[in-house]
């Protein structure tokens, strides 16, 4: 029986199928792997470029034995595409995101208008001295000449 050469899965693949051919090669479980890969990535941060280098060197399974080189060109396309997808779905996300917060800001804003006490109205000038009573014509100081 021969031994299995290491590969990558795309028929199990979440992303790249490393963590599904890493398994299958080794017969471990696969859903392991990848979270061995995601506590290796929170903890030292490593596991992306290792995951990286050997999306960019594994051969996809049932890929012919030939050049590493078309290997390395392959992977980085399927890097290339899965990195513009999720862009592209991290922006829309984005996008929608801004709008929810901007429609929410606007609706606060017009329930608070739609709250805010009514403006005074404007201050009416002072009456003439010479209309008020006697009584009502002394200031702080005593009597207004």
């Amino acid at each position: 029986m021969g031994e299995r050469s290491l590969t990558r899965d795309l028929q199990n693949n979440w992303i790249g199928g490393v963590c599904s051919g890493l398994g299958a090669r080794y017969g471990w479980n696969v859903t392991l792997v990848r979270a061995a890969f995601v506590l290796l990535t929170l903890v030292f941060g490593f596991a992306i470029a290792l995951y990286v280098a050997l999306w960019l060197l594994l051969p996809p399974a049932g890929h012919a034995e030939g050049s590493h080189i078309g290997t390395a060109r392959e992977g980085a396309e399927e890097i290339a595409e899965v990195t513009r997808v999720a862009t592209k779905r991290i922006v829309d996300a984005a996008r929608t995101a801004a709008d929810e917060i901007a429609g929410a800001a606007r609706s606060t804003a017009r329930q608070h208008d739609a709250d805010a006490a009514p403006a005074p109205p404007p201050a009416s000038t002072p009456p003439d001295l010479a209309e008020l009573p006697e009584d009502r014509r002394d200031g702080p100081a005593g009597p207004i000449p």
